[in-house]
């Protein structure tokens, strides 16, 4: 099977959050935390302003 399933940290969502204001993308993120670019993509779409 594949990898675990783990939730985002705080740091992460935080990091994420600056990363956007700095105008990196969604792959660069990941690459950076780690993480697949489609759960950074996620968690940018779930804080978009409406």
């Amino acid at each position: 099977m594949g990898r675990g399933y783990s939730h985002l940290s705080a740091e992460e969502r935080s990091a994420i959050m600056v990363g956007k204001v700095r105008g990196e993308s969604a792959r660069q993120l990941a690459a950076w935390l780690g993480r697949s670019p489609g759960t950074i993509s996620r968690e940018l779409a779930r804080n978009a302003p409406s």
